[in-house]
């Protein structure tokens, strides 16, 4: 199973262990597309976008939803 595909498998089954290791492999590379696309944002506002990012992606993924 590729990590995608377990993050998705830890999001449905609220597997802690699982979502923090989601949480932190998929922050560096959304930072970077932030910083890239938002540079006058504050870190402390990326911080907030990427959160508040990632709790949707679960609100999602519980609710069965398409993701785009």
């Amino acid at each position: 199973m590729n990590n995608d595909c377990a993050f998705i498998v830890s999001l449905q089954q609220s597997d802690h262990k699982g979502i923090s290791r989601a949480y932190a492999t998929l922050k560096a590379p959304f930072m970077k597309f932030l910083h890239a696309t938002f540079r006058k944002l504050s870190t402390a506002d990326k911080e907030d976008v990427y959160h508040d990012t990632f709790i949707r992606l679960q609100q999602n993924v519980l609710q069965r939803r398409p993701l785009l």
